[in-house]
């Protein structure tokens, strides 16, 4: 059985510099090597979504919006909705803002990231990609928007690619 819990349960301070990516990264590196070197599990029957059997995968970014403008106290939140892989070892999903790794994970169907805030004024950018073991990019998105310190400005142009 399921139910709602409307409290918030757990609340994950990403500023901090306490943060465990932040002390303890090139340790989360060896246990990444370590989880992929290991021979992945066997696929269960069925685990393929049949509608979408043989099409290509496909990620788009669902916020911020395109010719969006944010403020720098505006908590920036990337959206995004993947495709085409559900199988774990198939692929995950990287997820950079202005060129710089932001997080890199399983593939999820429908996921959100924080992005740390503030950022500075004046335009970014932020993609996401679907990548497989070889790192060859099968699919991604890419947004950019402005950061302004006031009212109103500039908006923000998208850019999709896939295979």
């Amino acid at each position: 059985r399921v139910r709602r819990i409307p409290e918030v349960l757990y609340v994950y301070n990403i500023a901090t510099p306490h943060n465990d990516y932040k002390v303890h990264l090139h340790d989360q590196w060896k246990v990444d090597a370590l989880v992929r070197s290991r021979s992945p599990l066997l696929r269960l029957p069925g685990a393929r979504d049949p509608q979408r059997q043989g099409q290509p995968p496909s990620v788009q970014i669902l916020t911020p919006q395109n010719h969006s403008t944010l403020r720098p106290q505006d908590e920036l939140v990337l959206e995004y909705r993947a495709e085409g892989l559900w199988m774990p070892e198939e692929g995950w999903v990287e997820v950079l803002l202005d060129g710089l790794l932001l997080q890199r994970g399983l593939l999820n169907h429908h996921a959100a990231v924080l992005i740390p805030v503030p950022l500075a004024a004046g335009t970014h950018g932020a993609e996401v990609e679907i990548v497989n073991e070889e790192g060859e990019v099968l699919a991604g998105a890419a947004v950019s928007f402005v950061v302004t310190p006031g009212e109103g400005g500039a908006g923000a142009g998208s850019e999709l690619w896939g295979t």
